[in-house]
Formats: structure tokens, sequence, C-alpha cells
């Protein structure tokens, strides 16, 4: 269901929740170009361990209005979007993308994050990104000097989705991991790969192109001097984000654990182990 709520400071927040209404609150944080309708392909696992999954659009994506200057900004955004649901501290799930925004709110608020999960996580730079194919790395160094032209293009892509969502997942198809493509065989692709990605550009490709200088660029606080329980969950099959870079993060993390997934990639680790990770969540696994 969607909601929207106004912060402080004025900013609005588009949020949706799935599972349980009156279920366990966790808080997820959406990947790279994407929304909070990826909250959908939780909705079943929600439901079955208990959970009421709140899922935002960060500042600029979707319906929500605003920006981050630094990955730390998302501390304080989180605390009042906290403080505004009642919510005095929460586990908190990030999803690839989101993954480097839950180290941050986990590093800068620890007294809001109970305990962070991250799934299928983008690494810093400094950690490398050598395990990646050449056509992503190549992707990834374009971005990094030019992100608003990076996020043009993927406006493109995002209005290809709109259009045709069946030319979008055969691009989308084309990922060197076996276990991906055939994710976007899936029927129910559509509202958990397209529509997510379609909603993020709602307002443009601004608020994404500002995520790319975020997610590309030093983050500005080590992933040594987070203090809150970490559990990073990651697909052997993950072509977008190979394995490398979680194992590498993980023991960068004190006390970080680390579970590599056989038979999943980067789109199928959810569907598949959906409940897993909200158990993670909830400190039950």
């Amino acid at each position: 269901m969607d909601r929207e709520v106004e912060l402080p400071g004025g900013d609005r927040v588009a949020y949706a929740i799935y599972g349980r209404e009156d279920g366990r609150p966790v808080l997820l944080l959406h990947g790279f170009s994407d929304s909070r309708l990826t909250g959908r392909a939780f909705e079943a696992a929600a439901r079955r361990t208990g959970v009421r999954l709140i899922v935002p659009d960060r500042p600029g994506i979707g319906g929500s209005t605003g920006s981050f200057e630094s990955l730390a900004d998302v501390a304080g955004w989180l605390s009042e979007l906290a403080d505004v649901l009642g919510l005095p501290r929460v586990p908190v799930v990030g999803i690839s993308g989101g993954g480097p925004f839950t180290l941050a709110a986990a590093r800068f608020a620890p007294q809001r994050v109970e305990r962070a999960v991250v799934v299928s996580g983008l690494g810093p730079p400094e950690l490398g990104y050598a395990e990646m194919p050449a056509g992503q790395r190549l992707s990834i160094a374009v971005a990094s000097r030019a992100p608003a032209l990076a996020g043009r293009v993927l406006g493109l892509v995002a209005r290809l989705g709109r259009v045709s969502p069946a030319l979008f997942l055969r691009l989308v198809g084309s990922s060197p991991s076996p276990a991906d493509a055939e994710a976007v065989r899936d029927p129910g692709s559509v509202e958990t790969i397209v529509r997510p990605f379609v909603e993020a550009y709602r307002q443009g490709s601004a608020g994404v192109a500002g995520e790319l200088r975020l997610l590309l660029r030093p983050w500005g606080f080590a992933p040594a001097e987070v203090s809150v329980p970490v559990r990073f969950e990651h697909g052997a099959d993950d072509a977008t984000v190979p394995p490398a870079a979680a194992r590498a993060l993980a023991r960068a993390v004190p006390g970080g654990r680390l579970s590599i997934r056989d038979g999943v990639g980067h789109f199928t680790i959810v569907p598949r182990y959906g409940d897993e990770l909200l158990r993670a969540a909830l400190g039950e696994a």
C-alpha cells in the first residue's frame, strides 16, 4: 500500500508497506535505479515471517523529494522518517545499491539501526570491481566520471520499460548469470523488476544521477567503522555484483557474517530466499 509522509524540514517521503500491518517492523532500502515498489518481491515472505516491511523511496527517487549530499545524510533522513512512523529502533535491509546506504545508516545512526542485512550489496570503490564483467566495469568507469549523463541514459532505459516491458526484460535478460536470465522470464517479473525501475524515474533522472555520484566515489567512511551487527547475503551466481565483492566487504566490517547462496543471482536471491533474509533482519537466523 502506497503512503506518504512529510519530514520536519518539509521534504516528502513516499513509501509502501508489504506483509502484515500488525507485524514486526523492518525497513528496506531499495537498490540503485529502483524504488519502493521493489518490496513486492518480499510480499509473501513478509506475510509468512510476520513482518511489516516498510520501503521508502530515497530523496529524488519515485515520489520522494529532497537530495543527499553524502552517504552520511541517510542517517538523519532515516532517523526523521523513523520518528514520524513511530519506530524507535528498527532492523534495516539494503538491497544491491541500497547496501551502502544501509551501512552508512548503521555507521552514523547506530542508535536507530538494530541490525543490518546487506543483500547483493555494492562495495566501496577502494575495494575494486575487478571481478565484474568488462562491459560493466566500463559502464562504472563512465558513470563515475559523468553521472548526469549516465542517469539520462538510464532514464531512456526506464522509458523503454514504460513503453515495452517485454523489450526491457529482453535487454535485462542478457545477463551472463543463467539464474538471472531465467528470472526475467518469470511471469511476475514485470511487477518485481520493470515497474520498480520505471517508478525510480518518476521525477526524471536527477535523483538517480545523484546516487551514482555517492555510490561510485569514496563513501566518506570506512566499513571498519560500522559497529552495528551486519549480515551479508549474496548469490553465488551474481554477475552484477560478484561474490568476491561481498567477501571483501564482509571482511572489512567488524563481525560481519556472510552467506553465499548457491544457484541464485542478483535478481533471484530475494524470491528464493526472502524468508531467510527477513529472519536474519529479525535476528532469527
